[in-house]
This record gives structure tokens, sequence and C-alpha cells, in this order.
């Protein structure tokens, strides 16, 4: 019986503490969708026009360009009406990465991270560049080369 007592007593407590509760409203917001990074956004980079400079292909983009790199924590975003010429590969290595392909989404903001470009960072550069392949869904084979290319 010493047990159904103390259980009464502690369940006693309870409804006193929560009926404090009752008195006072408190708002909580819950999100109807869970949060989302801007890296995992896929932004499509929208191209306004090309044109083409030393025999490279360059392009202006249409609109703001986010990326947030995990590890760092930067968000990064590339402006409107910037020109890239995508991934910056000499003819003789367009064989196995393609300018225009996968690697495309991280060389915008790899260009837009050397243009900007801060004394001592480029090692930074280099390793979003290498992240933001990953999370754009570059394989490993592709990412590896593209990376070592830069350094």
């Amino acid at each position: 019986m010493n047990w159904r007592r103390g259980a009464a007593i502690v369940l006693a407590g309870v409804m006193a503490a929560l009926s404090g509760c009752a008195e006072k409203t408190t708002t909580v917001y819950v999100p109807l969708t869970p949060r989302v990074a801007p890296s995992s956004l896929v932004p499509q980079p929208v191209i306004l026009f090309n044109r083409s400079k030393q025999g490279r292909k360059l392009f202006t983009l249409n609109d703001e360009f986010p990326y947030c790199d995990p590890v760092t924590g930067y968000v990064i975003v590339v402006p409107k009406w910037y020109v890239t010429d995508f991934a910056s590969v000499p003819w003789y290595g367009q064989g196995v990465i393609d300018p225009q392909g996968p690697t495309a989404r991280a060389a915008i903001i790899h260009d837009w991270l050397y243009t900007i470009g801060q004394p001592g960072k480029r090692l930074v550069a280099d390793d979003i560049f290498y992240r933001a392949m990953i999370a754009f869904g570059v394989d490993e084979f592709h990412t590896g080369i593209a990376y070592n290319a830069v350094r």
C-alpha cells in the first residue's frame, strides 16, 4: 500500500504543476516543412547568354547562385550577372572533365571564390569546391580529378 500512496502523492504533485502551466499561454511555432539549407536547394545556374574569350565559352548567370558549405558554414552567393567559364579545363583534359558537365555548378562557386579571393584562402576555396562537387552529386572519380587539377 505504500507504493500506491507514494504514486498518489507524485501524481498530485504533477497535477499541481501542470495546473500552473494551464494559466500561461505559450505560442510554439512548428514548421510545416523541415528547414532546408541553401546547399540543399540544388540551385540550377540560369544562363542568360554566352560569349567566348581566348577560345573558352563564357556564360553569364541570370540569377543569384547560393551555396552553403557544411564544414565552414560559409554561405556563398554568386551574384546575378557573374561571368564564368565553369571549369577552366584545357582542351587536352576535356575528354575526362567536361567544363559544362557535372562539375559546372561547383565550378561556378570556385570561380567566384577565386574572383573575390583573399590572400592565403586558396586552399579553403579548393576544399569548398571539393565539397560542393560531392553535394551536387559528382562521382568520386571526377571529383578527385577536378580537385587535383585546381591544387
